[in-house]
């Protein structure tokens, strides 16, 4: 990422000033952001606006049309020092949140620590304040599920964000500088699969393919959705990357389908879980030119193994410190955060076959996956030097 712009969480309120010079509030007018009036009793008609949605000529319409069937299901949420959005998941008052809404500590980024609340405000469209039960955080995605209860409530529908192109047209909606409830921007899918940031920067998620967008998102966005024309939620507003700190027309969204997959998870248990290799990896562009002529190393194709958990499947199927991870079941690997991904949100116990190439020579190794333990840091690893 360039050194010159800087990674932005997307909160409103005290929490600002909780991480120094993060997070700084001020208008960005260059997308239009309209708030649509709240109103008890007229929050428009699922179906009608669905029909419309269908056949409108007017680029307008659909525009509306979505703003006013997705609306109603987007919430604002507040603790003592944190202000966000959210969206109502399904009937039975599961919201869906960024985790980074949810910690309200300055070291919210502590992988091991629970939020030290676990009761929110949450505010719906039509101005009803409830409390919110806390249901369970995932760090490493960025997301977070609470609950309420209430009647009569909207949920969204969950689209396919693999099924999004860039140049698609998309908004977002949410309570933008902890204020302004139901701002909805429009902008288009600037591009897919972002993970070209500062690979250990410690406020990134572990897991990250993000949907990039130029449709205004600021402070207060954090868990709001970003919808498509057809009125489904495709991402949720989790960053900007900005010399200033403010819109600068970058932001990026979690796609749906790391909703899909850890949100029923936090549901059904609080937790989420993940397959493991059991391997650190650099990407082969990171690797230095001494290192790169040891191994063979030609082109920028794949990803590094710099080390190996002992007992791990990495070292249980034979690979090693410099070989290189090219394919995953025949899908082709193009950095890190690719092959953590996609290893991660296989079934633990499930058998794969990879290809790797060590020193310069290509072969195939079938890894059996287990489950990503928790003590992660505590084990012990053979090292690139240790070869």
């Amino acid at each position: 990422m360039n050194r010159s712009f800087r990674w932005f969480l997307l909160l409103a309120g005290v929490v600002g000033a909780a991480f120094g010079a993060g997070v700084r509030v001020s208008f960005d007018w260059f997308h239009q952001a309209s708030a649509i009036p709240r109103s008890k009793g007229d929050d428009g008609d699922p179906e009608r606006l669905r029909t419309l949605l269908q056949g409108a000529g007017d680029f307008s319409t659909p525009v509306q049309a979505v703003a006013e069937l997705v609306n109603p299901s987007v919430v604002d949420i507040s603790s003592e020092s944190v202000a966000g959005s959210g969206f109502i998941y399904d009937k039975h008052g599961y919201i869906v949140t960024n985790n980074h809404v949810i910690r309200v500590t300055e070291r919210f980024r502590n992988r091991r620590s629970r939020p030290e609340a676990d009761t929110y405000r949450v505010e719906l469209w039509n101005g009803d304040k409830l409390e919110a039960r806390l249901v369970g955080v995932d760090a490493l995605s960025d997301l977070a599920v609470l609950k309420i209860e209430a009647p009569g409530l909207r949920p969204v529908v969950v689209g396919d964000s693999d099924a999004l192109k860039v140049g698609q047209a998309v908004l977002a909606i949410g309570n933008q500088f902890g204020r302004l409830q139901g701002s909805v921007t429009m902008g288009i899918v600037s591009a897919l699969d972002r993970s070209d940031f500062d690979q250990d920067d410690p406020t990134l998620p572990v897991y990250k393919n993000f949907i990039q967008t130029d449709a205004a998102i600021n402070n207060g966005n954090s868990g709001g959705p970003l919808v498509n024309l057809k009125g489904e939620v495709i991402g949720i507003n989790t960053a900007i990357s900005s010399p200033s700190g403010v819109n600068a027309g970058i932001g990026f969204a979690i796609p749906s389908n790391m909703i899909r997959f850890v949100v029923p998870q936090l549901i059904s248990r609080g937790t989420v879980t993940r397959s493991w290799l059991g391997v650190n990896i650099k990407d082969v562009r990171l690797i230095p030119a001494d290192v790169r002529q040891t191994y063979r190393v030609r082109g920028d194709r794949g990803v590094m193994v710099i080390s190996v958990f002992e007992g791990s499947p990495a070292q249980e199927a034979g690979i090693l410190p410099g070989d290189m991870v090219l394919e995953v079941e025949g899908e082709a690997i193009s950095d890190r955060p690719k092959l953590q991904l996609v290893i991660s949100q296989k079934k633990p116990g499930s058998t794969l076959s990879l290809v790797i190439k060590r020193r310069g020579r290509e072969k195939e190794v079938a890894v059996r996956l287990e489950e990503r333990p928790k003590d992660v840091s505590e084990r012990r690893v053979q090292k690139l030097e240790e070869r």
